[in-house]
């Protein structure tokens, strides 16, 4: 449900379609809570190995061979 544009209605609807029995409202928050910062966790660390083979293609381009010309220190918030 986090971020995804699907309430809490929607999700009972499919879980009835799929013969599984609803949840409780504060059961729902609070596993969308706990998966939000594994969520965040993994978006930050892909996002950094992105932004790290952007760096090598780019050094790679200009000639700087195994050196880090650029850096980038990217903050998550």
């Amino acid at each position: 449900m986090s971020s995804s544009g699907i309430g809490q209605r929607q999700i009972e609807t499919f879980m009835a379609v799929l013969g599984v029995p609803a949840l409780h409202s504060s059961s729902m928050k609070a596993s969308e809570n706990e998966m939000a910062s594994h969520m965040q966790s993994v978006a930050e660390e892909t996002c950094t190995e992105a932004l790290m083979e952007e760096v090598q293609l780019i050094n790679k381009e200009k000639g700087y061979c195994n050196m880090t010309k650029i850096k980038l220190r990217p903050k998550f918030t």
